[in-house]
């Protein structure tokens, strides 16, 4: 995470408009900051301003620059070495379409955790389940749980099935608020270890329909992402909060002297590009010292990094977090309770417990569809409908 004034004139570098003299104005003071940063760091922040002044000069104008800025080597490497190691982790890391992250509790979420795995994330089983939206694009579904005593029990766990992640330096929590600075580490994992197109987060409450949410997200093109343009937040933000004695709204109005609801998405679930990840990742938490470097990162200026507030609603602080960054919210349909079949076919719906879980897996397995039917229904609608998603 880096933090200081070259970071924010990056950033001043991305923004459309003005003429390439303009552009290469803005670009010379960064320059100069560049030349006095580690070949590490000074790689990193280079790699995205040299992609896009690339696109607006010719190769020879680009090598003029640099050359006239003294950037043909920082420290003792080339420009070239120095970005080629900046990217060598980034490259390495695995790499998927859909990264779902589930915050979870150690133990008392072990038995929530298998019935996931046992149902709704047989979706991406390709020799149990005929999804061709599932085969078409690759997905990880990654449980993330705080500190453990018992480590032993988390590691065996992980080791096993694959899909489990310990935060080293955050425990469970124990309050609303800290279950929403969970997720906010939760999505800070995620993107240090995996590198993704979206991510979907859940509770261990929901339940995907893969097939309906990656048909949906190829349909609203939502995977082709261009990086230049504002993120995407995508969820359910049609349902209206009218409680305004809630303690939402109580709890916001302390901290803006307003009741007003900001729109967020409901329901326990949400999409977010990778920029929006990074810029909730990017910012101090709660419980975090965030007094700038050397505790914050070697590579990170001496200014404290700022936190981001906490709300007993975890949904709604996502909501509020991103209110003052560009993006564009998308609607889902993505409900709170057992809807999933309902006439408006949900992407996402919410199910009371492990056991329902089960009980709706097998109904799939049993008719190819999580709806309870009649065999009169059943027959009506022919042999394919028990074959559709089912390997015989």
């Amino acid at each position: 995470h880096f933090g200081s004034s070259s970071k924010r004139r990056t950033a001043a570098l991305i923004a459309p408009g003005g003429s390439p003299p303009s552009r290469r104005a803005t670009l010379m003071p960064f320059l100069s900051d560049i030349r006095t940063m580690p070949s590490r760091q000074a790689a990193r922040l280079m790699l995205v301003p040299l992609m896009l002044l690339a696109t607006w000069a010719p190769p020879r104008a680009l090598g003029a620059i640099l050359m006239a800025d003294g950037l043909a080597g920082i420290g003792d490497e080339p420009l070239a070495e120095a970005a080629k190691e900046a990217t060598e982790d980034i490259d390495a890391l695995p790499k998927f379409d859909l990264m779902i992250v589930i915050p979870s509790r150690a133990r008392t979420d072990r038995e929530r955790r298998l019935a996931v795995r046992e149902t709704w994330a047989q979706y991406l089983n390709a020799s149990a389940v005929n999804c061709t939206s599932c085969v078409s694009r690759t997905a990880k579904i990654l449980f993330v749980v705080g500190k453990e005593d018992q480590e032993q029990n988390i590691t065996e766990e992980a080791g096993q099935f694959g899909d489990l992640a310990e935060l080293d330096d955050f425990k469970e929590p124990t309050s609303l608020t800290g279950a929403t600075e969970m997720v906010q580490r939760s999505i800070r994992y995620a993107l240090e270890h995996f590198r993704f197109n979206l991510l979907l987060k859940v509770d261990q409450s929901n339940w995907v329909f893969m097939d309906r949410l990656l048909e949906f997200l190829e349909d609203q093109h939502l995977f082709d992402i261009n990086a230049m343009m504002p993120g995407v937040y995508v969820g359910n933000f049609a349902s209206k909060d009218y409680a305004s004695s809630s303690n939402e709204s109580l709890s916001l109005k302390a901290l803006t002297g307003s009741m007003a609801i900001p729109l967020y998405a409901k329901g326990g679930a949400y999409l977010l590009s990778p920029d929006l990840c990074e810029f909730i990742a990017g910012m101090g938490a709660a419980s975090e010292d965030t007094s700038g470097a050397p505790k914050w990162g070697e590579d990170y200026g001496w200014a404290p990094v700022p936190r981001l507030v906490d709300l007993p609603n975890e949904d709604l602080s996502i909501g509020l977090w991103l209110q003052a960054v560009n993006h564009s919210k998308v609607e889902a349909t993505i409900v709170g309770d057992d809807a999933g079949c309902s006439e408006e076919r949900p992407l996402i719906d919410r199910v009371t417990g492990a056991a329902e879980m089960q009980q709706r897996w097998q109904s799939f397995v049993r008719q190819g569809s999580v709806c309870e039917r009649s065999s009169h229904q059943l027959l009506q609608r022919g042999p394919e409908s028990r074959a559709g998603f089912l390997h015989a």
